[in-house]
């Protein structure tokens, strides 16, 4: 698979909430909520495993090399590419169970 981390995983998503249906920029739309709600989930629990002296150190991170906050994040936390994968896959099976009912109902 060609292009950036970013992009892969956007594909990801299309191909996972079966999106591809959509313009682009509906696809965007979506895609681009379904990656925040993901990395809001991440964030939340990552940060309750931190101290506060890793959280500083993470903030440093953040500001100076956004880029390098996913590496250093993996080698720090834990179990961190399962609860990426957790996350995911929870926030996609929700994100299904709605599209369904949403179906139903207007059927």
């Amino acid at each position: 698979m060609k292009g950036t981390i970013n992009d892969q995983a956007k594909e990801a998503v299309v191909r996972a909430l079966n999106l591809s249906h959509l313009t682009d920029s509906e696809q965007e739309k979506i895609v681009t909520i379904i990656l925040d709600i993901i990395a809001a989930k991440v964030n939340m629990a990552v940060w309750s495993q931190l101290s506060d002296e890793e959280k500083e150190k993470v903030a440093k991170i953040a500001k100076s090399s956004p880029e390098r906050t996913l590496e250093h994040l993996g080698h720090t936390v834990k179990g961190f590419p399962k609860l990426v994968e957790d996350a995911t896959r929870q926030t996609i099976e929700s994100f299904n169970e709605k599209k369904a009912k949403l179906a139903q109902k207007t059927a």
